[in-house]
């Protein structure tokens, strides 16, 4: 019972991370589209 719990506890962490790591390259994304649209208009 305790290996089980341990690895579904080391899954959700793993899952975790994994949300981390893509919410922040998606939010990375946004910023640098943000900064480029802005730096865009401001040229035109």
């Amino acid at each position: 019972m305790f290996l089980v719990g341990s690895v579904s506890v080391l899954e959700v962490v793993d899952i975790f991370t994994d949300n981390i790591k893509i919410l922040s390259i998606s939010a990375l994304i946004t910023i640098l589209l943000s900064i480029v649209i802005l730096i865009y208009r401001n040229h035109k």
